[in-house]
């Protein structure tokens, strides 16, 4: 009973604490407040939502409706219900994997408590991709790899278990279903480790894998439509992917560090499943990576948890001042992206600051954003109960049009007028015009805080769409009555003037 009690001490003060940070000093990541304000516009939009927005993953759209819906019913916000929503789904990763631990090696209370803090804290410190899709496929892949660890114990594991298992993995799966490929490679070692070809099909991979080809052949496969749109979309966001040069250099570097420390675990006796388990681990997770073309932040933490994960499992063996080398080589990423936050958090109270000054709230409000980044507008209208009335969380099909001019010789240029005439950009700017124009937001929002993706052009949404006379005839109903141009922040707020 002690043990007990101390467990759901840590879990309450743990949630309290995580509620508190991100109502009082915190904004959620840029990408997982684009997310559930998606959610909530496709909740109070229903079946009008369709009309506007080519994609919107159904794993998505289920998770953030979900938030958005009893976030309202509830008045918790946006922002509370997502965060708790996150909470709950490390507190089912920590206790599987607490269970599977406790009936094949044994455990005691420190294998649920430490795991479950790690779970929750080392995404707000990475860079505060806390709840991101990468994080819950993360929370997914703990309790499966605390099973692959256990060896020969695993047995002890009985079948309700493993397809509860499963189907936790394959849930979480779905946010990313690239990472399928982490499991199918740590399959592939433990089958090659154990020289026995049906450890492939195991009942938890089964279920896992199971379902996520039955939501990839519903949403994909019996809908060449969407897979039209995800074509589209990739299309679209063509300058925000990363030189193939540079991505396969990357790759690279990180996998080949997986395999000099592969290397090394050969002097301490490391057995060779734990050496293997790690290493595929690692490649796995490179490899999704380098698929995605990006190599964001998000797309770097899976590969330094994989790390992580197999110094849990070969940590054992390890002589125990040899553990200082692992703990600092991987305190340096979380130290060098926690920093990195406090640009994301300082722009957004600039945002929230001067529209304070000006007597200016986005509560209830249709805003209709232009913002090459989904930061920090994305925040400041979750946290405020704005409803952004733009299906995607930001524009990147404009960056991929200007992508030619973007060179040294035009820096400090203003950009030509684009014509979007490639199929991804025609797509989603004539659908989001097509929204603006049918049901026009209350306010709209420029905002030019970011020349990202692009390096060296001097961005102007007035010029870039000044030839397209569908925002033409949109925002001749708007005039300003905000201008806003710092060093960080730089926007304009219009509202309807008619």
């Amino acid at each position: 009973m002690e043990k007990l009690i101390l467990c759901a001490t840590v879990v309450g003060a743990a949630f309290a604490a995580v509620l508190t940070l991100y109502a009082t000093n915190y904004s959620l990541h840029q990408d997982l407040a684009g997310g559930v304000l998606s959610g909530r516009l496709a909740l109070e939009m229903g079946a009008r939502f369709d009309l506007y927005s080519a994609y919107f993953p159904p794993i998505e759209r289920f998770w953030y409706i979900i938030a958005a819906a009893w976030g309202g019913w509830t008045g918790v916000g946006l922002v509370n219900a997502i965060i708790v929503q996150t909470l709950f789904a490390v507190l089912i990763s920590a206790l599987l994997g607490f269970v599977i631990r406790q009936r094949t090696l044994g455990a005691g209370t420190a294998f649920f408590i430490v795991p479950f803090l790690l779970l929750l804290v080392l995404p707000i410190l990475y860079k505060n991709i806390f709840g991101l899709r990468e994080h819950l496929v993360i929370l997914g892949l703990w309790p499966y790899l605390v099973l692959r660890a256990a060896g020969d114990k695993a047995i002890n594991v009985d079948r309700g278990l493993r397809v509860l298992l499963g189907f936790w993995m394959g849930f979480t799966l779905l946010f990313k279903y690239l990472y399928s490929i982490v499991v199918f490679l740590i399959e592939v070692a433990d089958t090659v480790e154990h020289r026995r070809f049906l450890t492939l099909f195991r009942i938890e991979t089964l279920v896992s894998a199971g379902v996520v080809f039955i939501y990839l052949l519903i949403w994909l496969g019996f809908n060449p439509v969407q897979l039209e749109a995800l074509s589209l979309m990739r299309g679209a966001i063509g300058a925000n992917l990363t030189d193939p040069a540079a991505a396969l250099k990357a790759g690279f570097n990180v996998t080949g560090t997986g395999f000099v420390i592969w290397l090394l675990l050969f002097r301490f006796k490391i057995a060779q499943q734990q050496r293997l388990l790690g290493l595929a681990a690692v490649v796995g997770v490179v490899i999704v990576a380098w698929l995605q073309e990006r190599w964001y932040t998000h797309h770097l933490f899976p590969v330094t948890m994989a790390f992580m994960a197999w110094w849990w499992m070969v940590g054992a063996a390890l002589p125990k001042w040899l553990h200082i080398l692992p703990a600092i080589v991987l305190a340096v990423p979380f130290q060098h992206q926690f920093a990195k936050t406090r640009d994301y958090q300082v722009r957004v109270l600039e945002v929230v600051d001067a529209l304070e000054a000006a007597g200016i709230s986005l509560t209830d409000k249709r805003v209709g954003l232009l913002a090459q980044h989904p930061s920090p507008f994305n925040q400041v209208i979750a946290a405020q109960g704005g409803l952004r009335w733009t299906p995607l969380m930001n524009v990147p099909y404009v960056s991929t049009e200007l992508k030619p001019f973007d060179t040294p010789q035009n820096r400090g240029q203003i950009p030509p007028a684009v014509a979007l005439d490639a199929p991804g950009a025609r797509l989603l700017h004539g659908q989001l015009m097509s929204l603006w124009r049918d049901e026009p937001p209350d306010v709209l929002i420029l905002d030019t805080s970011y020349q990202w993706p692009l390096h060296f052009l001097q961005f102007s949404w007035e010029q870039v769409l000044s030839e397209d006379p569908e925002f033409q005839e949109v925002f001749a109903a708007y005039e300003p009555v905000l201008t806003h141009d710092a060093a960080l922040v730089t926007f304009t707020y219009y509202v309807r003037s008619n």
